[in-house]
């Protein structure tokens, strides 16, 4: 099993075990003026130039990163977010 494999079966064993408290985890953004530098962590709201935020899924891909793992995102459907995948 590859490292990233290692990670997406934890992400998606913690998703499995509390889907509750992963997605809120992972949809709640936090404002930042901080961390801007950050491009893997931060994003920047196309609707509001200027306002940046940070998330989970942002702050796991930069940890991923900056060990040279591919990253990951969110599996989403018409239902909503229902686990975790390697980013395409």
């Amino acid at each position: 099993m590859t490292d990233i494999e290692k990670v997406l079966e934890c992400l998606n064993a913690a998703y499995k075990q509390d889907r509750e408290a992963m997605h809120a985890l992972m949809i709640n953004r936090i404002p930042t003026t901080g961390l801007i530098d950050h491009d893997i962590i931060v994003d920047e709201n196309p609707l509001n130039k200027g306002y940046y935020s940070v998330g989970c899924l942002g702050l796991i891909n930069g940890i991923l990163s900056s060990v040279g793992l591919p990253l990951v995102a969110m599996k989403i459907d018409q239902d909503g977010f229902y686990g975790f995948c390697k980013y395409e």
